[in-house]
């Protein structure tokens, strides 16, 4: 299990070295996000997923997700829903 995510209660514990304020927080997990985020995991352990990286989301050839694979889909999803004024780091504190 990644260290920083306590799947027994829930929660996600973000360091002082990665927070912009340098204080811990504990950010909670609903039961459905904490069980999708322990299957990911368990895969990734099962080598159902080539890398056991400290990041959650990875390509399927184990590097990072590339910003663009993300922000392409969710500019089309908010063009077809027609939300205006919405940008994918404005979903970061949520």
């Amino acid at each position: 299990m990644p260290p920083t995510i306590d799947f027994d209660q829930a929660l996600i514990r973000v360091t002082s070295t990665h927070t912009k304020t340098k204080k811990p927080r504990l950010v909670p997990l609903s039961q459905y996000a904490a069980e999708t985020l322990l299957t990911l995991w368990e895969a990734r352990k099962g080598k159902k997923i080539r890398s056991l990286s400290n990041r959650l989301f990875l390509a399927p050839a184990g590097q990072p997700v590339a910003y663009s694979k993300v922000e392409w889909p969710f500019r089309q999803a908010r063009k077809k829903t027609g939300i205006v004024g919405l940008w994918l780091h404005d979903l970061k504190g949520t």
